[in-house]
């Protein structure tokens, strides 16, 4: 990815905002996790911004947003969220 408004290439950052069921998890007999979504239904708002200039003008370079949902999820507590979403909202 680059920035188009600052050349910044290293770090992105997206802000994915729900207003939908996300997720149904099914457990099978021997305790397995199956998670079913539609990444592309209900009111689904991602925000991708430079953390340097905090430009919206990003060039994806073919990357498709909507395939985030294949990328590993992180858990963090509620300290680490919120300083997580202070930093993401520093500039807006």
């Amino acid at each position: 990815m680059i920035c188009n408004h600052c050349g910044n290439q290293k770090k992105f950052q997206a802000l994915v905002t729900y207003y939908e069921p996300v997720e149904i998890w099914e457990f099978d007999d021997q305790g397995k996790l199956n998670r079913y979504n539609q990444p592309d239904t209900g009111d689904l708002d991602i925000r991708l911004a430079c953390p340097v200039c905090n430009s919206e003008d990003i060039d994806t370079q073919g990357w498709d947003e909507k395939t985030f949902v294949e990328s590993p999820l992180h858990r963090l507590d509620g300290d680490q969220w919120e300083q997580k979403v202070r930093a993401s909202e520093k500039k807006e």
